[in-house]
């Protein structure tokens, strides 16, 4: 998944995206629902800069086991967990 994350305005202009890799467990619960869970592995990949910041880097990274710097790009790699029931 890709996601484009507004920060600070109604439209973020700079390269500001997440980039996530899901790996989720479902299992059925009766005929209209599922329930699912699983880690996710995030990275950042931000040009923006956060007001009076010195260099890129976006808000909204909880935190990150790794971090990076490629010129102005900031790029920061942290584990998720997403859980969720579908009802269809």
């Amino acid at each position: 998944m890709t996601y484009h994350i507004n920060e600070g305005n109604w439209f973020t202009e700079e390269y500001n995206d997440l980039q996530q890799i899901k790996l989720t467990y479902a299992r059925l619960l009766g005929k209209n629902a599922i329930i699912f869970a699983g880690p996710s592995l995030n990275l950042m990949i931000s040009d923006y800069y956060l007001d009076g910041a010195q260099r890129s880097g976006s808000g909204f990274v909880p935190y990150s086991f790794i971090s990076q710097r490629c010129g102005d790009t900031s790029l920061k790699y942290w584990i998720g967990f997403n859980a969720g029931i579908r009802i269809h």
